[in-house]
């Protein structure tokens, strides 16, 4: 009697152990949540406007740019940096025009990146808010965790600028007096951000969820983006592969 309730324990047991792996197995399968690229940043927001922090973490010029996506300030806040597939457009204000810098004299003092294999490619009929798409897209998809996103398309109106802080006489409460705004209009462009709903102060300002920056057709024009309009205008949003 007392062999057949071992048996039977047994016998349960690995039943047990066989439907768990079973349950481990199919959920293991779903990309559901999963973001397939994990946001790193040197630096902090908060630490530039509150402290004055604003000195030279990275220099671009050493970095391993295979697969590299960034978005950043240059030291000092002279400027902006953009870093699309290990290809860097560093910009700073230049006789009131904004202008090109090479790698070797580019150095960030805030830089968020993500190293990104492949992307899944979304095409988006019209938005008008691409904050709010780009939110409803993370709910769709179960992302709680922050996740870097490109856009490509031909953009009605895009306005950005270009830092251009005077460390020596500027209040950094302030900082963005010295910047130089542009607008593009009718133009095919290229965006990259960092969406996240937890790096208020970090990389992302109060106000919003995103941290994004443009690139222009021929990639003479980069800043920081302030706001996009795709209103009736079809783009490709590019997530990471889970």
């Amino acid at each position: 009697m007392e062999s057949k309730k071992k048996h039977l324990l047994t016998s349960n047991f690995f039943l047990l152990t066989f439907i768990l792996l079973a349950i481990v197995g199919c959920s293991g399968g779903s990309s559901q949540g999963e973001v397939g690229a994990k946001v790193q940043n040197i630096g902090m927001l908060r630490e530039i406007m509150h402290q004055g922090k604003y000195e030279a973490r990275v220099a671009i010029d050493t970095l391993d740019k295979t697969n590299l996506y960034a978005v950043g300030a240059l030291e000092t806040l002279s400027g902006e940096l953009t870093i699309i597939n290990g290809e860097v457009f560093a910009t700073k204000v230049q006789d009131d025009s904004i202008h090109l810098i090479s790698d070797e004299e580019a150095k960030a003092t805030l830089f968020v990146y993500a190293k990104v294999n492949e992307w899944d490619t979304l095409t988006i009929d019209s938005s008008d808010d691409l904050e709010q798409t780009i939110t409803e897209i993370a709910e769709s998809r179960n992302y709680d965790m922050p996740f870097p996103f490109q856009v490509r398309g031909i953009a009605n109106s895009a306005i950005y600028h270009v830092i251009n802080f005077d460390p020596v006489n500027g209040d950094i409460s302030k900082h963005k007096e010295g910047a130089k705004y542009d607008t593009l209009t009718n133009e095919t462009v290229q965006l990259l951000g960092f969406y996240a709903t937890n790096a208020k102060g970090v990389y992302t300002h109060h106000t919003t969820n995103m941290h994004v920056h443009l690139v222009n057709e021929s990639g003479a024009k980069s800043g920081h983006l302030e706001v996009v309009d795709f209103t009736n205008q079809s783009f490709h949003l590019l997530i990471p592969k889970p």
